[in-house]
C-alpha cells in the first residue's frame, strides 16, 4: 500500500455489514409510540379544544392583527314621507256642480336597514340576508349599489356603511 494507510486503518468485511448501521427494533418502536400519541394529541385539541375559549373572537395569538370583536348588524328605521289625498272641485256650465276626489299616490313606509361591512361580507351575501319576498337579487344588489353610489360592487371596505332599501 503506497497511500501509506496502515493494515489496522482499514475496514474489514464485517464492518461493512449493514446490518449493524440499523438501529434495535426498540428505537422503530419507541418512535412509533411517539408518533401515535402526538397525532392523538393533535385530533384531541381539534375536536375538543381547551375551555374557556371565546369562539366569536380570534385567537390571541393574532387579535393583534385582525382586530377586537367582530361588529354586529344594527338596524335603524328610516321615516318615510307618505302623501295624503287631496280633493278638487271643477265647476261645470251645467246645473249640477261635479266634484272629483283624486287621491295622490299613497305609498307605504319603507324602513331602510343601515348595515356595516364586516371581514369576509360580499354584496350577494349582503343582498341575500336583507332580500325582500318576491325580488331578483341581481337588481336588489344593484339596487343597493346604486343608493350608496358604489361603482363596483366587488369594492366593498371592511367597516363601510351600507343602507339597504326596505
Amino acid at each position: 500500500m503506497d497511500s501509506g494507510i496502515e493494515d489496522d486503518e482499514l475496514f474489514d468485511a464485517s464492518e461493512l455489514d449493514p446490518a449493524i448501521a440499523l438501529p434495535s427494533p426498540l428505537v422503530y418502536r419507541g418512535s412509533l409510540v411517539a408518533l401515535l400519541l402526538g397525532s392523538v394529541f393533535a385530533v384531541g385539541l381539534l375536536v375538543l379544544p381547551p375551555v374557556g375559549i371565546d369562539h366569536d373572537r380570534p385567537p390571541a395569538s393574532i387579535e393583534g392583527i385582525v382586530g377586537g370583536p367582530v361588529p354586529t348588524m344594527t338596524a335603524t328605521a328610516v321615516p318615510s314621507v307618505t302623501a295624503t289625498p287631496t280633493a278638487t272641485a271643477e265647476a261645470t256650465s251645467t246645473t249640477t256642480p261635479a266634484a272629483t276626489a283624486q287621491p295622490a299616490s299613497t305609498t307605504t313606509p319603507v324602513e331602510a336597514v343601515i348595515y356595516t361591512v364586516r371581514s369576509g361580507d360580499t354584496m350577494s351575501w349582503i343582498g341575500e340576508q336583507f332580500l325582500p319576498a318576491e325580488r331578483d337579487l341581481n337588481q336588489f344588489i344593484d339596487e343597493i349599489a346604486a343608493l350608496n353610489g358604489i361603482p363596483d360592487i366587488t369594492q366593498i371596505q371592511v367597516g363601510q356603511v351600507l343602507e339597504i332599501p326596505g
